[in-house]
């Protein structure tokens, strides 16, 4: 089985992803494009 290569984000969208998340008080999860993004992930 083939492990599945992990995603990399700029800081530009990690940065644009916590402001959204601040601003519109929802989490990160809700807000992503991606439905697997993850607070962890935006570390």
């Amino acid at each position: 089985m083939e492990r599945r290569k992990r995603r990399k984000f700029t800081e530009q969208f990690k940065a644009e992803a916590v402001k959204l998340a601040r601003e519109s008080g929802k989490s990160l999860r809700k807000i992503s494009p991606c439905p697997v993004v993850t607070g962890s992930g935006l570390s």
